[in-house]
């Protein structure tokens, strides 16, 4: 695990949204076909029109914004020489190993859709397994301060890098954390099956790479993940090779599948944006090779591969009402959760009550639930009933998967609890923890001379020894129940 410092600011969003703002609007029929007359005259090789990304201002669409220097201590890995000659063309979507096109909407989260891009397109060609990732997760659950104003490359949050809630690092599956294009608040925690090893920049310094090390690393780790500026031209893009430079910084961060030498001038990239199928062809282009500073940035994800594997937890026990009266049905819900990278298949869950220990392995609960299946990121809910006949602190368990029908990854949180439950009102328990101690002390103090114990809920009868008054000498009967749940009742 490596640490890199990242620089973010003010100025460098404002930035970054001043070139857009400059660059374009929402492009009308009028301004489709000035466009066209003026690419007709600088021989654009491609068409424009209107397209699922024209309906938004460039300003929403647009949201790369590079920290100030930041490739100082940033990973370059020069990998030019490794190999043999790249091939004259390679598309990885030609091998099938190319996800859906995805369409980030009106929020500037191009820099989250080109961080998760590359990481599903490797988890296709390594397990062969087509998942669909969470952008959402980074553009809410970052600690740098990125969102739809703005971000950068997020491949440390699926390596090494989180933020509260979080409790490691690692993709999120979008069933968890579904894409809303906005500033939506994190939430979580959440589920990470899937994270990537190394990731770094092509070539040793901010230049962009030639042409030769960009391939090399398309062949080596896959799709990789750069920076382009992009005007009106390309906002309009409908198809063919586009060969028009428009000048200003890197604005928009896209991922490249492969190229072609034998199309355009000199070859072309074939990128693949986040504005939907219904921008350019299906979604991607074919942009010659150094066009509009394609390349800049440009980096790669080490990912080695997963062994599908399940990993059944319980969330929660919680049951309704949570202070019952004895003889009073009580509702139990225990939740389980698949937060492994495969489905689960016949398992059981079950529940146990009146217990004072955790449950043996195999041991047979007061309730019991077969599950035929559960996804990755999926949730099951178990819903019983039970009826406690007598006051007291109880204990619960849940536990799911007792029998080990199930190979998981970790097989250590597999039992919730114990989890208590306080039947039956406990006089002197004012804070409804299930004991009477010092914190109660707190409360019974505060409410001196309340005989309903002012608003704590809970008719405690604070005159203990029926004197018609709360004072020090109730506090001292009080004292001597510290720990007991049965609170003697007053006199």
């Amino acid at each position: 695990m490596r640490c890199r410092k990242t620089i973010t600011g003010f100025i460098a969003v404002i930035l970054s949204l001043f070139l857009c703002l400059n660059v374009s609007a929402r492009l009308t029929k009028e301004d489709i076909q000035n466009l066209r007359q003026k690419l007709k005259a600088r021989n654009a090789t491609f068409t424009v029109g209107l397209n699922s990304a024209t309906e938004y201002d460039l300003s929403e669409l647009c949201g790369l914004v590079p920290p100030e220097n930041w490739w100082i201590d940033a990973p370059f890995r020069d990998i030019s020489a490794r190999r043999l000659a790249a091939p004259a063309s390679w598309n990885w979507c030609d091998q099938g190993d190319c996800t859906l096109v995805k369409n980030q909407g009106s929020c500037g989260s191009c820099w989250a859709f080109a961080t998760v891009g590359p990481l599903e397109c490797n988890i296709l060609i390594k397990d062969g397994v087509e998942v669909d990732l969470s952008e959402q997760y980074l553009v809410s659950c970052n600690a740098d301060g990125w969102n739809c104003s703005g971000g950068w490359w997020a491949h440390d949050y699926h390596e090494w890098k989180y933020n509260d809630p979080e409790i490691e690092a690692g993709a999120v599956p979008e069933i968890e954390f579904p894409y809303v294009a906005s500033d939506a608040p994190c939430g979580g925690p959440y589920s990470h099956p899937w994270k990537i090893a190394d990731w770094g920049y092509i070539g040793d310094s901010a230049s962009i790479p030639s042409v030769d090390a960009i391939k090399q690393a398309i062949m080596d780790y896959g799709p990789v993940a750069v920076a382009i500026h992009v005007g009106t031209a390309f906002h309009a893009y409908t198809g063919g090779i586009f060969n028009i430079n428009e000048p200003g910084t890197v604005n928009h961060g896209v991922v490249l599948v492969g190229w072609d030498d034998s199309q355009g001038t000199n070859g072309v990239w074939i990128l693949r944006n986040s504005w939907g199928p219904g921008w350019g062809e299906n979604g991607y282009m074919r942009i010659e090779y150094g066009t509009s500073q394609v390349g800049y940035a440009a980096n790669y994800v080490v990912y080695s591969g997963t062994v599908l594997i399940p990993d059944l937890v319980v969330l929660s026990v919680e049951t309704d009402p949570a202070q019952p009266e004895p003889g009073e049905q009580v509702s139990v819900q225990v939740t389980v959760k698949n937060q492994g990278s495969t489905d689960a298949y016949q398992f059981p869950v079950d529940w146990y009550a009146d217990l004072s220990s955790s449950p043996a392995t195999g041991l047979m609960g007061d309730a019991r639930d077969i599950v035929s299946s559960l996804a990755p990121g999926e949730i099951y809910a178990m819903n019983t009933t039970y009826t406690y006949a007598d006051s007291g602190n109880y204990n619960m368990y849940a536990q799911v998967d007792s029998d080990e029908e199930v190979e998981e990854s970790n097989e250590t949180n597999n039992v919730l609890g114990p989890v208590h439950i306080l039947v039956g009102a406990c006089e002197c328990d004012l804070n409804q923890d299930s004991k009477c101690d010092m914190q109660d002390w707190l409360l019974f103090g505060a409410d001196w001379g309340k005989t309903d114990c002012g608003t704590h809920g809970v008719d405690c009868a604070c005159d203990l020894n029926c004197d018609g008054k709360c004072d020090m000498e109730d506090w001292v009967i009080f004292g001597e129940d510290w720990g007991r749940t049965d609170c003697p009742a007053p006199n």
